[in-house]
């Protein structure tokens, strides 16, 4: 009899075991390095706006829960060195070397790809009205160290407008905002839904 309890208490201590190792490997988070935004758009005057708002997406996928965050400091020039193949993507060679020296399990490259904008004069009775507009996208690629695989990839269009109003053609009601300020908002208050799509698209090791 005590032979049968004994072994039913094994039983359930070995299952107990098994279920928190299966639970805390559910669990298990990534280590990424986050790139600094890249401009793909082919205007330089964006460049500016994106080193500022870099790091609005470190702060965002780390909010995620699902990541924990390398310092990107600790690479050097390594990452402005990089490899790049035929395809586009970072060689093998390159990703090995960043997993080595840092530890991280995968890097993230977002990309500003698209910035369309127009503003719009219409004239009142009253007064005259300038509308602007602005529609990004942006994209990112969870690329990882070992494999220099693909983890996972995003892609999102964001949009905003602001409305500007000038009564009698002088008085204004509320300002013309800045082109790159428009951007830098835009894309600043994007990182958070942008980063939080990148974790659900994200397969834990």
């Amino acid at each position: 009899m005590r032979k049968i309890m004994f072994l039913m208490i094994f039983v359930a201590l070995v299952g107990c075991e098994t279920a928190q190792k299966q639970d805390s490997g559910s669990n298990q988070k990534l280590s990424v390095i986050v790139d600094d935004l890249s401009n793909q758009t082919g205007e330089a005057e964006y460049n500016n706006v994106l080193s500022s708002v870099s790091p609005d997406f470190s702060s965002a996928i780390q909010k995620t829960g699902k990541f924990i965050i390398v310092e990107r400091k600790r690479l050097g020039k390594v990452l402005e060195e990089l490899e790049f193949n035929a395809s586009g993507l970072v060689s093998p060679k390159s990703m090995k070397k960043i997993g080595e020296i840092t530890g991280a399990d995968a890097v993230l490259f977002i990309e500003l790809n698209e910035v369309n904008y127009s503003d719009t004069d219409s004239d009142r009775v009253l007064y005259t009205s300038t509308n602007q507009e602005m529609k990004i996208r942006l994209s990112a690629k969870l690329v990882d160290t070992e494999s220099a695989e693909i983890i996972s990839n995003v892609s999102k269009s964001y949009e905003c407008e602001n409305s500007v109003k000038y009564i009698f053609s002088d008085l204004k009601i509320n300002k013309k905002i800045e082109k790159s300020e428009i951007l830098s908002k835009l894309i600043s208050d994007s990182a958070e839904d942008f980063t939080r799509e990148i974790a659900r698209k994200t397969s834990t090791k």
